[in-house]
């Protein structure tokens, strides 16, 4: 076993990255591991070919103004850029706004009682009887918001939620991309020596109350032996623990590892078009939430992007498990069909396999 390092960060996502830019600053030698071949994690931002827009694969807005996320932009010299809550449904070939989208929100949760216990969201609904089309517009904010199915999301956390919105300064966009956040925190590691190794998936941490700990990586490559250790992957890593593509962590801490078991995270399967040409005059609205229950996603988004000339359209639906291989073809057969209805109302055509045929 080599060097032995005061503090080992698993994970080079932006809690990873932070981490390690804490306890650099502190003064300690510090070995950053990421399993990708890149770090960001979760933020991952990539060039569109269109100016300086650019599509975001995961991360993309900032609720709120949460302080960390403001210093961290002022210290970039990254501008917050604020985006408008509006959203449409829409109606035959015509689109209406949703003036107090939320609404339907408030209505179903003035129902809780003080004490109730807590249930999933459709359990919720059904002892309420509340009303369906009320009951419809709840699951389609709450699975587009929440990226999850109302079965699987607790009552009491969407309350909490209505409570933080009820004090909320708005909702932003990073300029240029949240990647600009995670390459400042890059940067700043590389000029204390730090460099982060990629390409790395740790396989298992073995801890002592008083340390070492030392750290096993899949490829069999030497241990890496740290006075203490951050482990900051994400929950699906924790929750694969043992299995493969798992993070083990021995010994066990059962309360960690029950409270780890009742977590869950959605997943968003996302579907961006880049369209030319100038749709300005188009009837989908721009810089808008488009709730379309009739289409196979949950939500979508319909963005400009650099001025009228090129918008990204995301769809979204929310599933409690990554899709299966036969649903990846569900999936193409969604962006088929979000193609079409997009480009009929941006006054293109698509040919018989659903491929864009924009006007110039």
């Amino acid at each position: 076993m080599g060097k032995r390092w005061d503090a080992a960060v698993v994970g080079a996502g932006i809690a990873g990255l932070t981490a390690t830019r804490m306890l650099v600053t502190a003064g300690k030698s510090v070995v950053l591991l990421e399993a990708k071949d890149r770090v960001g994690g979760r933020i991952f931002s990539v060039p569109s070919g269109a100016g300086n827009h650019c599509i975001e694969l995961g991360a993309e807005f900032v609720h709120g103004k949460p302080a960390p996320t403001l210093e961290l932009a002022r210290e970039a010299q990254v501008e917050l850029v604020s985006v408008a809550d509006r959203h449409f449904t829409k109606h035959g070939t015509a689109f209406q706004e949703l003036l107090d989208a939320w609404q339907p929100f408030e209505h179903v949760l003035k129902r809780r009682q003080r004490g109730e216990p807590d249930v999933s969201a459709r359990v919720f609904l059904e002892r309420h009887a509340i009303d369906v089309t009320l009951a419809e517009r709840f699951r389609q904010l709450v699975e587009g918001f929440e990226a999850a199915p109302i079965g699987e999301v607790s009552i009491e956390s969407l309350a909490a939620d209505a409570d933080a919105m009820a004090q909320h300064e708005g909702q932003f966009r990073v300029a240029g991309g949240y990647g600009r956040l995670t390459r400042h925190l890059l940067e700043q590691l590389q000029a204390s020596g730090v460099e982060p190794r990629v390409s790395s998936p740790v396989s298992r941490v073995h801890w002592r109350p008083n340390g070492p700990v030392s750290l096993a990586f899949e490829s069999g490559a030497e241990e890496v032996e740290a006075q203490l250790c951050v482990v900051a992957v994400p929950l699906g890593v924790l929750k694969a623990a043992g299995a493969v593509q798992g993070l083990l962590i021995e010994p066990v801490v059962p309360a960690w590892q029950a409270a780890v078991a009742r977590l869950g995270m959605g997943h968003a399967c996302r579907i961006c078009f880049e369209v030319g040409g100038d749709l300005s005059a188009k009837t989908i609205p721009r810089d808008a939430f488009i709730h379309h229950p009739s289409l196979p996603v949950r939500e979508l988004l319909v963005r400009a992007g650099c001025g009228s000339n090129v918008r990204d359209c995301v769809g979204r639906w929310s599933e409690s498990r990554a899709i299966s291989a036969r649903e990846r073809g569900a999936a193409a057969t969604a962006s088929a069909r979000l193609a079409r209805e997009f480009i009929r109302h941006s006054g293109g055509n698509a040919d018989r396999e659903g491929h864009p045929q924009l006007p110039a």
